[in-house]
């Protein structure tokens, strides 16, 4: 996630009008292209989270504006969104590195010229 999508979640999260998200906010998340999961004031799923998996063109504005109740807080969920570019469709994923050694290998996998071995 770039620095300016992880700015807008906070935003979105830090912006609550009656212990909700402001619907403003969660339509703005959702044209940059997030899947959108309410959490309730148990920070637990108040909906289902697989039709969102499922369907990238889940959430419409009005639909988000309808049901902002629900998002006391809000996370994403993977795969495929309704954006694309000139390659086709674009998708939402992550990688979660627990280990300082994968992280190594990967890194000197992306900068191969700054690893001490200049590859593996």
């Amino acid at each position: 996630m770039t620095s300016k999508m992880t700015e807008e979640v906070q935003d979105a999260t830090s912006s609550t009008n009656n212990n909700h998200i402001d619907p403003a906010e969660l339509i703005k998340l959702h044209d940059l292209g997030f899947k959108l999961v309410p959490l309730g004031d148990d920070f637990k799923p108040s909906i289902k989270w697989t039709p969102v998996y499922d369907n990238p063109d889940y959430w419409t504005p009005e639909k988000l504006t309808q049901k902002a109740q629900k998002f006391k807080s809000v996370v994403t969920v993977f795969g495929k969104t309704r954006l694309s570019d000139e390659k086709g469709p674009l998708y939402l994923h992550a990688l979660d590195i627990d280990s300082d050694e994968v992280y190594n290998i990967l890194s000197r996998l992306q900068n191969p010229k700054h690893s001490p071995e200049g590859r593996l």
